[in-house]
């Protein structure tokens, strides 16, 4: 786990899964916005599919996979950025 980080919120523990289950916990700030701007249903699937695909053929890059998937899927739940 993540020095000092200590999940307060359904968002926040979802993030750290993501990371922890990537092995990326140094991009766990991009999880969080990810968990904030998407709903759970649609990074769950996108972890889903990046797992899926890391087991065949992704070595790296698991991260901008898993933020390809979002966009593409997901449906934005906060207007955070003015996006």
């Amino acid at each position: 786990m993540i020095k000092g980080f200590k999940p307060k919120t359904k968002e926040d523990l979802l993030a750290l899964y993501v990371a922890q289950s990537l092995e990326d916990i140094k991009s766990l700030p991009f999880y969080l916005s990810c968990a904030k701007s998407y709903p759970e249903d649609s990074v769950r699937q996108a972890l889903h599919a990046v797992r899926r695909e890391a087991i065949l053929r992704i070595k790296s890059r698991r991260s901008t996979f898993f933020k390809y998937l979002l966009q593409i899927n997901g449906k934005k739940t906060h207007n955070r950025f003015g996006d």
